[in-house]
């Protein structure tokens, strides 16, 4: 009846990625800075997406 949960990682970690897609077309596209900021956070995000992963 309920979502299958085993499957729905891969699709969250596909979604959270969208976030350091974004930040990097900002960068190439707009210009703008990818500091320090920027990139503690897309690692955070790299580092959740690999968490959520694991089996």
């Amino acid at each position: 009846m309920g979502a299958d949960t085993r499957r729905l990682a891969p699709i969250a970690a596909l979604r959270e990625t969208s976030i350091i897609v974004g930040a990097v077309t900002d960068t190439v596209f707009l210009g703008e800075r990818f500091g320090i900021k920027r990139a503690v956070a897309a690692m955070t995000v790299l580092i959740g997406i690999v968490l959520i992963n694991m089996p």
